[in-house]
């Protein structure tokens, strides 16, 4: 039996050279470099050589960069990209790298959501596994709690409404639908967006006992509530909060995935944030970027988060 490597990964603020909104000029082609090599000797790491099979990303400028990462990847020649232009205003987007060999076909639609103005689309893609199963992925990057976590709460509640939409079609369509939400949702798995609006609970009998009616609520498992016990239980860390680490990186699975009806069951215990000593700043990430007048030159702000997926 073979496994679906899946993973998702806030790369934070890879832009091209001169194009980064706060380092304008200063962001020069040896930073830019040396920052995609750095990402993607992390990302090659991923469940050991070579790497996985799909890696949802956000905080990408644009496709270019998704290639320059894989053309820094060992085995990048085996790989390619799903992407889409969000209207951000920050110019960063969700994407996917997916292995050719195990996912083809790729069906891509960008939702548009937007504000006072426009922020980062839902990004879906519907992909053919090998076994000839159908899977649909749904990659976010939620409005970011910068002008305050609850101040900004509602407009991470207004993206997971359009998300739960999102599932519900495919849903409606079969009750078994292979399904993976993943992102950097900007809230926690026991915030109020994630529970009461997406849907995305830690309840595996009521997902597994959800039944198709226009009724429904369309019930995702959350993975990652089983790394909320560890002690440093986050893929981000934000000093300024009291309990320091959040966990804003997740995986969710559908019910058709977390029962095994439909070609594709999630390995529940896989799930695990990647944080090898190499890409910490003390127990933190160590990001790339500049702090009083001195170059940090590492990877991103954000740990990787990884799960398996059987294919029947």
């Amino acid at each position: 039996m073979s496994t679906l490597k899946i993973a998702w990964y806030n790369l934070e603020n890879l832009f091209e050279p001169s194009k980064h909104p706060e380092l304008k000029e200063e962001w020069t082609p040896e930073h830019y470099k040396n920052k995609v090599k750095n990402l993607a000797s992390v990302i090659s790491e991923l469940f050991n050589p070579p790497g996985p099979d799909l890696l949802g990303i956000c905080e990408v400028q644009s496709e270019k960069v998704i290639k320059d990462i894989l053309n820094e990847l060992p085995y990048g020649n085996e790989y390619d990209i799903v992407h889409h232009d969000s209207p951000d205003m920050r110019k960063i987007d969700v994407g996917f790298i997916y292995r050719k060999s195990v996912l083809s076909d790729p069906e891509a639609v960008a939702y548009n959501i937007r504000k006072r103005y426009p922020t980062r689309n839902i990004f879906v893609v519907t992909f053919k596994v090998t076994n000839g199963s159908i899977l649909h992925v749904i990659g976010n990057h939620w409005p970011s709690r910068s002008s305050g976590q609850y101040e900004s709460e509602p407009y991470r509640i207004m993206v997971a409404e359009n998300c739960a939409w999102v599932v519900d079609q495919f849903y409606q369509l079969d009750a078994e639908a292979n399904i993976i939400v993943m992102g950097d949702f900007n809230d926690e798995p026991f915030n109020r967006s994630i529970q009461e609006y997406l849907f995305a609970i830690r309840n595996r009998a009521r997902v597994q006992a959800r039944k198709n009616s226009t009724k429904s609520r369309p019930y995702l498992y959350n993975l990652t509530w089983l790394l909320m016990d560890e002690t440093t239980s986050g893929t981000y860390y934000f000093s300024k909060n009291p309990a320091g680490w959040n966990m804003l990186d997740q995986i969710m699975v559908s019910k058709g995935i977390l029962v095994g009806n439909n070609g594709l069951e999630v390995e529940e215990k896989s799930i695990k944030i990647f944080r090898p000593k190499r890409i910490k700043e003390g127990s933190k990430p160590k990001p790339y970027r500049k702090r009083k007048n001195k170059w940090i030159k590492g990877f991103s702000d954000h740990f990787p988060v990884m799960a398996l997926i059987k294919i029947l």
